[in-house]
């Protein structure tokens, strides 16, 4: 088994420990205690974080005298001058998040009007649009005049355990498909971009789209063409809104388009990433939580489009364009970002709830914008090397807090348990009926594993 160490370690403490890892994989298993438990790990993702590690250690220099301006100034690759990049507003993001977690209550109603006990969306928040369809894609079209937006708003899937271990995947042109057999939204410089089959099918099946943009044209008609137009959604509805906004831009080109997403997975291609970054007036935002696991999938034939926010315990930062630009003196996400999630599957999953999402948000961001949340991306020239440069994504002491000895506790379990107990919890927070089964300050984390097995069905 893996042992994983108390002390977060970063790029430089792997490359020191890869001869230890190797011994690891072959060594028999240690016994468990309370100061260190071993995690049950698969070869494969031991062979992938290997390979993602071994040839930043073979390669160390990144080019660190490049230099970059704050917010996305300065020249590009190309030498012409790039506009400054708008950082979405803390209120913009506080006020999608609590949408993203709102829809999920709306799963057993059938419309904007039906009436409930307490409102569901936030305050001011007017509903134009709800449907959850025969695919059970879930999506809305939200305004709020007082903040001057129209939002269109998806959920994620029941099935947790799909989001976490699917590997089922296929890709397709992006869009509908006419009966001509063309694809009228594909970009015609990048015939080869392909997306997620099952996201593309999610928002383009039986006309979804085509209503949604009805009643987006509505809701924008009523704000007198002031109001800005955004996207959102968590987990699968995060990939969901990456791909209406694109389809958005296209159909109301008059019109820019703030894509703003918790837990997104990966959607499409090269070509396709790189057609999304090209859009005019297209900004993609796309907020991760610690570890989450979610952001890492499908596979590396996916590839990620848009800015990552990498939000931790730590503080929050932002990769511009998710790989950085050397031109521009920019960052990318830091060696390990997509691997480790792979060999710490209890945190991986806790950190994909919404609510953790929005709990963040509000309360951390809340309270301290200036650490929790980004106002400029990460240049390389701040990537000094430190030792704990991953620290910000590796270990939350807010899912496994310190025991007395000051170490996280790990419990013995492989995938199939936390996904198997993750889906009983999501529907227990679905269904209101939740007992704080995630306040380990109250629960030993053993007590809780035993507690899911029993009630999970």
């Amino acid at each position: 088994g893996l042992s994983i160490p108390s002390r977060p370690f970063g790029r430089g403490r792997w490359c020191r420990h890869i001869a230890r890892l190797e011994r690891m994989m072959d060594a028999p298993p240690r016994k468990a205690n309370r100061r260190t438990r071993p995690l049950p790990v698969q070869p494969f993702p031991i062979l992938f974080l290997l390979a993602a590690v071994v040839v930043p250690c073979v390669a160390r220099s990144r080019a660190a005298g490049l230099r970059g301006t704050i917010d996305g100034e300065g020249p590009s690759p190309s030498g012409s001058p790039r506009p400054p990049i708008e950082f979405p507003p803390y209120d913009v993001a506080l006020e999608m998040v609590a949408l993203s977690h709102a829809i999920y209550k709306y799963r057993g109603l059938s419309s904007c009007f039906d009436v409930t006990p307490e409102p569901i969306l936030p305050e001011g928040a007017v509903c134009h649009f709800y449907e959850r369809d025969r695919q059970d894609t879930q999506a809305m079209v939200v305004s709020r005049p007082d903040m001057s937006y129209v939002a269109v708003v998806y959920a994620g899937t029941d099935d947790f355990r799909n989001a976490l271990t699917d590997a089922d995947i296929a890709m397709k042109p992006f869009g509908p498909r006419l009966k001509n057999g063309t694809y009228p939204l594909m970009p015609e410089d990048r015939p080869g971009a392909r997306v997620h089959s099952g996201f593309d099918n999610a928002v383009f099946h039986d006309g979804l789209f085509d209503r949604i943009l009805a009643a987006v044209g509505e809701a924008l008609g009523e704000g007198g063409g002031d109001y800005r137009l955004l996207t959102t959604g968590h987990s699968l509805g995060a990939a969901d809104s990456l791909l209406t906004a694109v389809a958005l831009r296209h159909y109301i080109p008059n019109k820019p388009v703030l894509c703003l997403n918790f837990g997104c997975p990966r959607t499409g291609n090269l070509e396709w990433r790189e057609h999304v970054n090209a859009v005019d007036g297209l900004a993609v935002w796309r907020f991760v939580n610690g570890v989450d696991i979610v952001p890492r999938l499908p596979n590396l034939i996916f590839k990620h489009a848009g800015h990552t926010v990498q939000m931790s315990k730590t503080g929050s930062r932002a990769y511009y364009l998710h790989d950085g630009d050397k031109d521009m003196g920019f960052e990318g996400v830091p060696t390990g970002w997509g691997t480790i999630p792979f060999i710490v599957i209890p945190l991986n999953g806790m950190s994909h709830f919404i609510f953790k999402y929005e709990d963040y948000l509000r309360n951390k961001a809340g309270s301290n914008r200036t650490t929790f949340y980004v106002h400029n991306f990460v240049k390389i020239e701040d990537d000094d090397g430190d030792d704990d440069d991953n620290a910000h994504i590796f270990g939350d002491d807010d899912l496994f807090p310190p025991d007395e000895s000051g170490d996280s506790e790990v419990g013995d379990m492989n995938s199939v348990d936390v996904s198997d107990i993750l889906n009983w919890y999501y529907h227990q927070r679905l269904a209101g009926t939740e007992e704080n089964y995630l306040l380990f300050d109250e629960h030993e984390w053993d007590d809780w594993i035993a507690d899911g097995r029993q009630k999970y069905s």
